[in-house]
């Protein structure tokens, strides 16, 4: 009990209650300033965010310094650090950037999948600072997942206080896929948008929680989820005639993220829905949400399970369980709206697996795309008020995290 009592002591805040007001006599305009920056969560957003930048960029020193050859270099440079990290989709997101759009046929990969407003944020930071685009890539993600931990830790201490704020975004960090977030994909961004959407809509401001929402959308189809906790929120404060009330109307800027890329698709190619036909290319189809379950099971032959296939299907199946048990405990936990969110986002991920072509990987990059389930971090971070579940996540987190960076910045697929 009393190791419990100084752990909680050393998150800071009270566990039950956020954040008590901040006075109303502060007599000096600097002090005011401050107080409306909201020190407490910029500071919690900064020293995770640096902490956990640290970590990643002297990991992938160590990647250069003892295997510079896996680069293409005889020895590490700071000019091969952005080489490093431009790997897999980051390559797909600066293609769109500098050309836009192009597609040959449904049998092959293309850029018509990506969704435009991360690549159109890379193009944009490069006309205004000239810089490559493999480096604004990598800024990009990386600011926007500073702001995206400043507003997660107020909306998680607005709901639950403090103590569980700092646990929450100090889990996000160390995720064992957080790498992500610093790489020039497009999870920083997208986790930015749907915590500014959620927080407006819990505030009632409908207009922002529609406009964060259209960002969200035009990020990833999965920003299109928002529109449930939206309508449940609209629900809860306007009754049953919520329909007749004009702010819900806001809520039909979400769906008009998806119709630019659709608009794109239709003026570049003549197919509005070109970009969900091309998901065949990557494996994708929809189907039951076990689907993918039940085959990554029968991939994993036990006899070879030490191999490089089977430990991938492994890891995504794991990451898969985390988050169905997550968002089942998270309906005890949270506001309906945020269990809502992650349900139908994991749900469409679920029921999207790679299952075509009898592909090795059915959860292809599910550990990475539940990282969008920031309110199943909150409930790993209320749960963390256990000791142990804290140390092992605390602990865990990191060490993988280091291992996968590894094997992502030698060209390896990770998620």
């Amino acid at each position: 009990m009393l190791a419990d009592q100084r752990y909680e002591k050393s998150y800071g805040g009270q566990e039950e209650t956020s954040q008590a007001p901040l006075k109303r006599d502060i007599g000096h305009a600097p002090l005011r300033l401050l107080a409306r920056l909201d020190i407490e969560a910029l500071g919690a957003a900064l020293r995770v965010f640096v902490i956990s930048r640290v970590v990643l960029v002297f990991v992938t020193y160590l990647a250069m310094a003892f295997h510079p050859s896996v680069f293409g270099y005889h020895h590490a440079s700071s000019a091969t650090f952005w080489d490093a990290w431009y790997q897999w989709d980051t390559r797909w997101y600066v293609r769109v950037a500098r050309g836009g759009y192009q597609w040959h046929d449904l049998q092959h990969w293309s850029t018509v999948v990506f969704f435009p407003l991360y690549p159109a944020l890379i193009f944009t930071l490069v006309a205004i600072i000239p810089m490559s685009a493999k480096l604004a890539a990598l800024v990009v993600s990386n600011l926007m997942f500073l702001a995206a931990l400043f507003f997660l830790f107020r909306l998680a201490r607005r709901e639950f206080g403090s103590a569980v704020a700092n646990r929450t975004v100090w889990y996000m960090a160390i995720f064992p896929t957080a790498m992500f977030f610093f790489a020039g994909y497009s999870e920083s961004p997208f986790l930015l948008w749907t915590v500014l959407s959620i927080s407006s809509m819990r505030q009632r401001r409908w207009a922002l929680a529609g406009f964060w929402g259209f960002f969200a959308a035009a990020t990833r189809s999965q920003g299109l989820v928002l529109m449930v906790p939206f309508a449940v929120e609209v629900l809860e404060a306007y009754g049953r005639r919520w329909w007749m009330h004009w702010r819900s109307l806001w809520i039909a800027l979400i769906p008009l993220g998806c119709a630019v890329l659709a608009l794109i698709m239709q003026a570049r190619f003549a197919n509005p829905l070109l970009f969900v036909e091309s998901q065949r290319a990557w494996h994708r189809t929809t189907t039951w949400p076990w689907t993918g379950i039940r085959l990554t099971l029968n991939r994993i032959p036990l006899n070879h399970i030490a191999s490089a296939r089977p430990a991938h299907n492994l890891i995504e199946l794991c990451s898969a369980l985390l988050f169905i048990v997550l968002v089942i405990v998270g309906w005890r936990l949270l506001p309906r709206s945020f269990s809502l969110y992650a349900t139908f986002s994991l749900l469409l991920i679920l029921v999207n697996p790679a299952s075509l072509d009898n592909y090795y990987l059915p959860l292809m990059s599910t550990s990475r795309l539940c990282l969008a389930l920031f309110p199943c971090f909150i409930t790993l971070a209320i749960l963390g008020r256990n000791f142990t579940i804290d140390r092992l996540v605390s602990t865990a987190g990191p060490a993988l995290m280091a291992v996968f960076t590894i094997i992502f910045l030698q060209g390896g697929w990770v998620a």
